[in-house]
Parts: C-alpha cells; structure tokens; sequence
C-alpha cells in the first residue's frame, strides 16, 4: 500500500478544492500547493499527482480517467477468451473430422516417413 493509498479519500478532495479555490492565496501560484500540503501534512508529488488527476477527470487535460481504466482491465478477460475461441474451435474441429473420417493408413505411414528432419 502507498502512502498515497493509506490517506483519507476526503484529504484527496480537500486538497485539490484548497488549490483550485484558493490558487494564488499565499502570493504565488507555486506557493499556494506547498502552503496546502504542509496544513494536510501531504507530500508535494501526491498533492501534484491529485491536482493532475482530478483536472484528467474533468477534461481540463488530456489522458484517461480511472473509470475508463476500469472498464478497460474488467472487459480485458472477456476480449482473451474472444481470441481464444475460434482457436479452440479450429482443434475441435480438426479432431473430430480426424475421428470421423480418419485418413487411409498407407498415407499416414507415407506421411510420417517422408517428413523432412528439421532438428
């Protein structure tokens, strides 16, 4: 677990309010985050990493809200099993005609015998 992780979800949304309603309070726009994260008692990367997040989430920048991630990682197993299936299908199915209509033993015994060594 992070340290980010361990935090109160509520500091996160405190946090980033603080920054976003207060942006030039204590004279600069550097020094408003650093002033913030010393009252949440927050590092200055996750203070930076929760302001870029949370302006990802509102579409002020560019990148991929969590919510598509998750959505991307839960429908990830599904598109796998989608790839595998024809795959699965084309043993199945070779099986079968092999067992249905096996192929004349003077050509398997000609086939096994002329195979080139590759090894």
């Amino acid at each position: 677990m992070t340290y980010a992780e361990k935090l109160d979800p509520e500091i996160e949304v405190r946090a980033v309010g603080m920054l976003r309603e207060h942006p030039t309070e204590y004279g600069s726009v550097t020094k408003t985050p650093a002033m913030v994260g010393q009252q949440l008692h927050v590092s200055p990367n996750t203070r930076r990493r929760w302001v870029v997040q949370a302006e990802t989430d509102d579409g002020q920048r560019e990148g991929v809200p969590p919510v598509t991630l998750e959505e991307l990682a839960a429908s990830r197993p599904r598109t796998e099993r989608l790839y595998e299936t024809p795959a699965v299908l084309r043993r199945n199915s070779l099986f079968c005609a092999v067992e249905l209509d096996p192929p004349p033993q003077p050509l398997i015994k000609a086939f096994s015998e002329g195979l080139p060594d590759f090894g």
